[in-house]
């Protein structure tokens, strides 16, 4: 395995030369795997009199049901339903509205979210516990990382070597951006720019 092949996260574990074989990592959190599924939190609410089967819901979408058990524990100490959808959730449809996804009728949600939202005996307010839903993806998980065997012998074939050199200097050069007593001056114009600009594409 080379750095790179399963991204950042994963990457600064096991290629910290301090880390001793044997030793299994804290879970590291990576946001790039997708999982198949996820858990809602739901609330509905209001209903329509006149139109049993139509109601309006807000949801919260969550990758894992740990997640989604403690954002239903902070809803239940007081916070807001629509702060911790816009901070949190993963439906992007709703995700701004504050998981209000408006007014629904059977079969818009899949099956399993429709026995919570149409069962009348939910008194609007109410908000579901953890409810896993099969369809559609969620992203993010946790890795544990042991540490078999490392190769200190092995030749760096040049793609790594040149992936590296291209990290170091974009960890230098920002080193130096962020060092207050760096002053940075930029002594190009519109023209210089624009012929930068014009090569850089020509390259592509």
């Amino acid at each position: 395995m080379t750095p790179g092949e399963l991204g950042s996260a994963f990457d600064e574990f096991v290629f910290d030369l301090e880390v001793e074989l044997g030793i299994v990592s804290e879970p590291i959190f990576d946001d790039i795997i997708a999982d198949e599924g996820g858990y809602w939190l739901i609330r509905v609410l209001e209903r329509k009199e006149e139109e049993q089967e139509k109601t309006r819901v807000q949801v919260i979408l969550l990758g894992s049901e740990e997640e989604a058990g403690k954002v239903r524990d902070r809803l239940e100490a007081g916070e807001d339903f629509g702060e911790l959808a816009k901070e949190l959730s993963q439906h992007e449809a709703s995700k701004e509205d504050g998981g209000d996804v408006g007014w629904l009728t059977p079969g818009e949600a899949s099956p399993v979210l429709d026995e919570f939202i149409f069962d009348l005996e939910i008194e609007p307010g109410v908000v579901s516990e953890p409810i896993r839903d099969d369809t559609g993806f969620t992203k993010g998980g946790y890795w544990l990382i042991e540490v078999v065997d490392k190769d200190d012998n092995r030749q760096i074939e040049d793609s790594d070597r040149e992936l590296l050199e291209a990290e170091a200097f974009i960890e230098w050069v920002k080193a130096l951006r962020d060092d207050p007593e760096n002053d940075i001056e930029n002594y190009l114009d519109a023209g210089m720019k624009a012929w930068a600009v014009d090569r850089a594409m020509k390259t592509l």
